[in-house]
């Protein structure tokens, strides 16, 4: 049952987001969110309402997910990247997104090698005044820092 119910949420957020006209932030966050709130509310919910309590939550954590997708953009990636390129640990680096009018900083607190030889940097990200510790990798095919949770 929970198989089927995590691939229905899955499926269902998939075709969503697949016909939409959005950025990539925006279809990452619904989709991660979709899957996220009807997994937790799965957790919660019992009888004969669990799979309409789920979707509710899948919708509302697709909705929450896509506008904070939405307020990560290709500019902001495009600056994200210059900042763990260039700047040192301990730096800061602001700006704010003239399409979104989203406002970040960003301030690497370490680099390091990981086990597979890549380099990596933890930094502390601010987006709209509110602060996430994050992590990103960078590939040595592409030069691309690839971001993680801590």
């Amino acid at each position: 049952m929970k198989i089927k119910l995590f691939t229905f949420m899955v499926i269902s957020s998939l075709v969503l987001f697949s016909c939409a006209n959005i950025g990539t932030g925006t279809a990452t966050g619904g989709l991660g969110g979709a899957v996220a709130g009807g997994a937790l509310c799965s957790k919660f919910a019992n009888g004969d309402h669990k799979i309409l309590v789920s979707l509710g939550c899948s919708i509302i954590g697709a909705v929450a997910g896509a506008w904070a997708g939405s307020k990560w953009d290709e500019k902001d990636d495009k600056e994200a990247m210059n900042v763990l390129n260039t700047y040192a640990d301990g730096d800061v680096a602001s700006w704010k997104n003239p399409d979104t009018q989203a406002q970040f900083s960003l301030k690497p607190v370490a680099t390091y090698k990981n086990n597979k030889g890549q380099y990596c940097r933890r930094f502390e990200l601010v987006f709209n005044g509110n602060s996430q510790n994050k992590q990103a990798c960078r590939s040595e095919v592409t030069g691309r820092w690839k971001f993680m949770e801590v």
